[in-house]
């Protein structure tokens, strides 16, 4: 683990939202570049200390990839269109849903992702 990973480790471990490679490059301490920061993100991936999922914002221009700790208990995600932060829901809403799947096809899903998205109470008001 070198420092420049580990500094990219600590920063999503404390951020407590999913963060682009550009955030993480915008917010990063150490002078690395960005082709380093996405070297470090694939690192800290491939060793399973984080995880990512592709997602697609009109606004932002486009896909994206963003990258969270990998947690005990997967999470999932509300995404506000309006100040695009992202918000994670308390339970996951389709883990019966999985099973039932799983069961009915023969079927063994090993991960799933589900980001809502729309309006959050700050930009209603």
């Amino acid at each position: 683990m070198t420092r420049i990973r580990q500094s990219i480790l600590d920063l999503i471990e404390n951020s407590k939202k999913p963060m682009s490679a550009a955030q993480v490059y915008k917010e990063s301490s150490e002078s690395a570049d960005l082709a380093t920061i996405y070297r470090g993100l694939q690192y800290l991936e491939d060793k399973q200390y984080l995880e990512s999922f592709v997602f697609a914002c009109d606004c932002r221009g486009g896909i994206e990839r963003y990258y969270t700790l990998r947690a005990a208990a997967h999470k999932h995600y509300f995404h506000c269109s309006h100040c695009h932060r992202f918000f994670p829901l308390k339970n996951c809403p389709i883990d019966s849903s999985i099973e039932k799947m799983e069961k009915d096809n023969a079927f063994k899903i090993s991960r799933h992702f589900l980001t809502l998205t729309g309006t959050c109470r700050d930009c209603q008001e």
